[in-house]
């Protein structure tokens, strides 16, 4: 009974292939194909075949649309949870800034007042140095808009994701909502010691 199973399944596998060898459009695809028009056993072997095509598509394109289903759901309920983490932060005094420029054209008069904030950057550890980028671009070109951030006073939590694999690279960092106050402070580059004091955040808690 296994060699009658073996070998019906050889002849079909070697049917499929003369009835792909055989033809030169896709008849699955071209209704006037002349399969269609022959009427022998070859036209039988194409309707197998297309009937498999078909319902792999269908798999494929259902598989496809769960996936995406899958990720605008996760997408979803990502954003409510920071919506309430941005609303947990404003109710502690965390003024959210949504326009990284403002940190760049205020930031003296936020410094002066040592402004409560929250805000989205990507940080980027270079040196001593560390800094909050406007974008992911601007962190990869060290470059642009950023400003200064202290992180010594930061909850442990963040302080460990900071030190991460993908947070501590030099060349990328990582994408951070974090919240602090706005102070003055000195570049700890030796190039820049004499440098008047800067705008900076004082990094002391992550918005998540």
């Amino acid at each position: 009974m296994r060699n009658l199973t073996f070998i019906a399944f050889f002849v079909f596998i070697v049917t499929d292939w003369e009835a792909y060898a055989q033809v030169p459009d896709d008849p699955c695809a071209n209704a006037d194909s002349a399969v269609w028009h022959d009427g022998n056993r070859m036209a039988d072997l194409w309707r197998g075949i297309c009937a498999k095509e078909a319902l792999q598509r269908q798999r494929t394109q259902a598989a496809e649309q769960q996936k995406q289903e899958a990720y605008a759901q996760a997408r979803a309920q990502a954003l409510a949870a920071q919506r309430l983490a941005i609303e947990a932060a404003a109710n502690r005094g965390y003024r959210l800034v949504s326009n990284f420029d403002d940190l760049i054209l205020d930031g003296k008069s936020l410094a002066a007042s040592h402004a409560k904030i929250q805000v989205t950057g990507y940080y980027r550890k270079v040196g001593d140095e560390e800094l909050l980028y406007a974008s992911a671009s601007n962190a990869f070109q060290g470059t642009g808009k950023f400003i200064p951030v202290l992180t010594g006073d930061a909850v442990r939590p963040l302080r460990e994701q900071l030190l991460t694999y993908i947070c501590s690279s030099p060349q990328t960092g990582c994408q951070i909502s974090v919240g602090g106050y706005m102070q003055l402070c000195h570049y700890l580059n030796a190039q820049f010691a004499n440098y008047s004091p800067v705008p900076c955040l004082n990094v002391t808690v992550a918005i998540q």
